[in-house]
């Protein structure tokens, strides 16, 4: 029998690994993914931790793929000019106390 459970203790969620090998399926059948890509997206959700969002700092996330792409020559602003030109903390930072989120 293959589950899927979330532990509102623990507040995380586990899926086993035929439910994991389901969703990549799913990823292939909707053409969101290709063939190909259909055990890597499986290992991906064996492994990426459901419950990490709350603790990555968005601005970081944001500093960091901005950098990437400017080290790319993808863009040719700053993070800095990036996150100040294109972002608005205010909803987030409501938000931030009420889910418990640590950045």
């Amino acid at each position: 029998m293959h589950t899927w459970s979330i532990d509102d203790d623990e507040d995380h969620c586990i899926l086993d690994i035929p439910k994991q090998s389901v969703a990549a399926q799913l990823l292939v059948d909707r053409k969101l993914r290709t063939a190909d890509d259909q055990e890597f997206m499986a290992q991906a959700l064996r492994e990426i931790p459901y419950d990490k969002w709350r603790h990555y700092s968005p601005e970081d996330t944001i500093r960091y793929y901005a950098l990437r792409f400017k080290e790319s020559g993808a863009t040719k602003y700053s993070p800095n000019e990036i996150i100040e030109q294109n972002t608005d903390w205010s909803h987030l930072a409501s938000l931030k106390d009420e889910l418990g989120m640590t950045w």
